[in-house]
């Protein structure tokens, strides 16, 4: 005898028989709390994730500077991509948005030897108590030309998430990375 939806099934040791349901799959309901389930651990999981990559990408980018820093400043000693091979000073200026790479004793946005960078789109710099709000490398010795004790910082900041870096330099031309208090 077989019934629908069923199945006989005769256990050989007992002579027992036994109905069996042999419907498989999932339901309507189970299926949409199994989807909203998934929908809400994705969720939570890109807010953590999107607040993680902001925070990098504002730490990314203040080393970043730092390290375009140190380079002109290498440059500005050894005059390695000079054609004569003649030693100038190099620098570094900074706008809200950009901040851009230049030789010689200042910016001019005219040159054709400057070298323009953009900031990630979150990020802008807030603050600078730099002299014309660039860093001027010496020739030869790498020291900062313009970078008086009051006269040597540059604020990074996250628009997105309120994070702050500050890039300092000293008359020696190091440069430090120290990340402030929200």
């Amino acid at each position: 005898m077989i019934l629908s939806n069923s199945s006989l099934l005769k256990n050989s040791q007992s002579g027992v028989t036994v109905c069996s349901n042999l419907q498989a799959g999932l339901t309507l309901v189970e299926l949409i709390v199994t989807v909203g389930l998934f929908a809400t651990i994705f969720a939570f999981s890109q807010i953590n994730i999107s607040g993680l990559i902001a925070q990098t990408s504002v730490r990314e980018q203040a080393t970043t500077i730092a390290s375009d820093l140190r380079r002109q400043q290498h440059e500005a000693m050894t005059g390695t991509s000079n054609p004569a091979g003649v030693r100038v000073p190099t620098g570094v200026h900074f706008d809200e948005y950009e901040y851009v790479l230049f030789y010689g004793t200042e910016y001019d946005e005219q040159a054709v030897d400057v070298f323009s960078i953009s900031l990630a789109p979150h990020l802008r710099f807030v603050e600078s108590s730099l002299a014309n709000d660039a860093i001027l490398f010496e020739p030869m010795s790498g020291e900062c030309g313009n970078c008086l004790a009051d006269q040597n910082t540059i604020l990074l900041e996250s628009e997105a998430s309120g994070e702050r870096y500050q890039l300092t330099t000293n008359q020696y031309g190091v440069v430090m990375i120290e990340q402030l208090a929200q």
